[in-house]
């Protein structure tokens, strides 16, 4: 990792008290805001109680992934520093998986257009899909924030290593092993 881009790592982390994610390996995660407890479906969301919207800072350093995970809420990821992300979406209505590409249009529309990609600043991720990451760079880090609406509960959250992803989604097999090839 370049020295420029290990100094920012560690303001970060520092800044923002980013700790070690409970569930993806190599990722740092902290809180932004919990907002207050509301009433929600009960048939989705057990014990009928979530806060109405959170938001996370999430950082991925180097071949550090993201493995697939879902909420039953609707969450939006936004990029803020560092290298772009290969992002995938899996769609277990439709059984298709979507490659996008997250970062700062400014700075890497290039690359978008090099990799054939969309490119997005923020990616609306629907309860009706699974997202998986990997950095473009993978010397650097990347630094995004996750808001979750209704907001996050450990009970609605799922996270599939590759290998079980492969078995869950098998039409989809071959590309989501091509998406983590290196992984």
């Amino acid at each position: 990792m370049k020295i420029e881009d290990q100094k920012k790592v560690e303001q970060y982390i520092s800044i923002h008290h980013l700790i070690a994610h409970h569930s993806q390996p190599g990722n740092l995660i902290s809180d932004i805001y919990v907002g207050p407890e509301v009433s929600v479906d009960e048939k989705i969301f057990v014990g009928g109680k979530r806060p109405v919207t959170n938001a996370i800072y999430y950082m991925v350093i180097g071949k550090a992934v993201t493995q697939f995970n879902h909420l039953k809420s609707v969450k939006y990821w936004q990029y803020c520093d560092g290298s772009a992300q290969h992002v995938a979406l899996v769609d277990v209505e439709k059984n298709t998986m979507e490659e996008i590409i997250l970062g700062d249009p400014l700075i890497h529309a290039d690359l978008a257009r090099q990799l054939n990609k969309k490119l997005l600043q923020i990616i609306p991720v629907l309860p009706t899909q699974w997202i998986g990451s990997r950095l473009v760079d993978e010397n650097s880090f990347s630094l995004i924030t996750c808001t979750v609406t209704p907001g996050f509960d450990m009970r609605d959250f799922s996270v599939l290593t590759i290998a079980e992803s492969k078995e869950r989604f098998p039409c989809l097999a071959d590309k989501i092993e091509k998406f983590f090839r290196d992984f």
